[in-house]
């Protein structure tokens, strides 16, 4: 995306936080991981990211997975890991909500085996920890069920896991 403008017009453009916020989310809706990789670097963008937007984003980048499932290999797998990783260290991502945290380990549940890092690196941030055992329940059920034995494992470390005393 960047190429296609001037340097000045570029950075004219995302000196707006809601053009960003919205170049982000259009760059994953349209699977284009090489562009949301390259704005996840960028400190400016780092900076208005919020966290509903970080939410779309990080589900279109799993749902974009789930929907080919194995079809994702190479370089696309790296560049694609390498933006969940850095979208879950942005500062939007100890603001992601429990319902937020429940849909994108839902998709990131759903993705093919060779994506399980994705679950490993949300259930690290804060919203995973306050899931509802009820929901973790699911969760579980749904990667038995699929045979994620690695999203399972995951799961099962998460605070919602812990057995409760009598």
């Amino acid at each position: 995306a960047r190429a296609c403008l001037p340097d000045s017009a570029a950075a004219a453009a995302l000196l707006e936080p809601g053009a960003a916020r919205k170049l982000l989310l259009t760059a994953a809706l349209r699977h284009h991981v090489a562009v949301v990789k390259h704005l996840v670097e960028l400190t400016y963008v780092q900076q208005h990211v919020d966290a509903a937007t970080l939410a779309s984003v990080l589900e279109q980048l799993l749902v974009a997975n789930a929907v080919k499932p194995g079809t994702i290999h190479g370089d696309k797998a790296i560049i694609t890991s390498f933006c969940v990783k850095q979208l879950c260290r942005l500062p939007a991502a100890q603001q992601l909500s429990s319902t937020a945290m429940i849909r994108l380990l839902q998709a990131a549940d759903c993705c093919d085996n060779g994506a399980a890092w994705s679950t490993d690196e949300l259930c690290k941030l804060p919203a995973a920890a306050i899931i509802s055992s009820e929901a973790l329940l699911e969760l579980l059920q749904t990667a038995v069920d699929t045979d994620n034995q690695r999203s399972a494992a995951a799961f099962c470390q998460l605070p919602a896991a812990a057995p409760t005393a009598p």
